[in-house]
């Protein structure tokens, strides 16, 4: 049995290894990475120069940022903005080829989705997975949580401060103060600033 006191240290350990990396090798792969931000062990970074961290920003273990330029002879322009003190614990993937926004202080848990691209499939001549990607813009609000195994679609805003629960596909816009759920999520409470209580609808 490890003792309370080796296994500190040991954390300690890793947590300043992932630190020096962050702020040494995987500074030279992103676009701007702010004080304090950690990223652990990715799994993938594709074109992560066109990302930009926030300050105090954590990456869990497994993360996959797969950034999109050029496909099938089509350029696109990406661009991601994580904002300050956001979290994404392990196996996060992100796929982007126009615009994700994430504000500060959302809290993403384990083996959430985030997309702002998806495969038409309308062609039945043709594969899907060779069909042109079609993208639209994703936003979450800040102090947004998203729950484990949830999934965020393409052309999607998430207001502030709203719960996303676990394993939800968020197909349609979510206002401010809302808990959501479901697939495709429904919002099933929202906060009334006149009472100050949280409401069903």
């Amino acid at each position: 049995m490890i003792s309370p006191w080796l296994w500190a240290r040991a954390s300690s350990l890793s947590y300043a290894w992932a630190f020096l990396k962050t702020h040494t090798i995987y500074r030279l792969a992103f676009g701007s990475i702010g004080a304090g931000t950690v990223i652990w062990s990715p799994m993938m970074l594709r074109n992560t120069h066109l990302v930009q961290l926030g300050r105090h920003v954590s990456i869990r273990h497994g993360a996959r940022f797969d950034i999109i330029t050029e496909r099938y002879g089509r350029t696109f322009r990406p661009r991601v903005i994580i904002g300050d003190g956001s979290s994404f614990e392990q196996n996060f993937h992100l796929a982007c080829a126009q615009e994700i926004v994430i504000g500060q202080k959302v809290a993403v848990t384990e083996n959430v989705g985030i997309f702002d691209i998806w495969h038409p499939y309308q062609d039945v001549t043709r594969p899907i997975v060779d069909q042109p990607l079609q993208t639209g813009p994703v936003r979450i609000g800040d102090g947004s949580l998203i729950g484990m195994g949830a999934v965020i679609q393409p052309g999607v805003t998430i207001g502030r401060h709203c719960l996303i629960g676990a394993n939800s596909v968020v197909t349609d816009n979510i206002p401010d103060f809302c808990v959501a759920v479901g697939a495709p999520a429904r919002a099933i409470k929202k906060y009334d600033a006149a009472t100050g209580k949280w409401i069903s609808i």
